[in-house]
């Protein structure tokens, strides 16, 4: 069974759906222009990506475009908060003394509780506001981005 590969479920109209929730994050983080001001948003890290295609990103950007600096932003995104959290400057130093696994698994869990708006969304958007709509915007941010690569992954 597993070397014929029919334990695979094809689900057509899938690959739509991902290109609907690309649609989504660009309405919601990148399409009006009041967003595109916040020095640390999305918009001024995609241009940082696609620095000769501004025009593109500022009218009707394609799905490659937002599928591909979502997939280069988020991992960015959360080594920042991961420098944060560990209390260290370099994955060496981080690596050195050879962390546990509970330990890893303990700073995985300080991440999603401080800078990713999941269960504790109320909590952490009153955390977000003492630090700013930036951060808040970020946290957001981190959020929905995560929810498009586990859809992706999945497709």
């Amino acid at each position: 069974m597993l070397q014929r590969v029919q334990y695979i479920i094809t689900v057509p109209g899938l690959f739509h759906v991902k290109m609907a929730c690309a649609d989504a994050l660009w309405r919601t983080y990148l399409e009006h222009r009041d967003l595109r001001k916040d020095p640390d948003g999305v918009y001024k890290k995609l241009v940082r990506f696609y620095p000769t295609k501004i025009a593109k990103l500022d009218k009707n950007t394609p799905f490659r475009m937002i599928h591909d600096g979502i997939n280069h932003i988020l991992p960015c995104s959360m080594l920042e908060c991961w420098v944060e959290v560990s209390g260290t400057k370099s994955l060496e130093d981080f690596i050195e003394p050879k962390p546990a696994w509970t330990k890893l698994c303990r700073l995985s869990e300080d991440i999603y509780n401080k800078f990713v708006a999941g269960d504790y969304l109320m909590e952490e958007l009153h955390y977000a506001k003492e630090r700013g709509t930036c951060f808040e915007n970020q946290i957001i941010f981190n959020r929905d981005a995560l929810y498009y690569r586990v859809l992706s992954h999945a497709s």
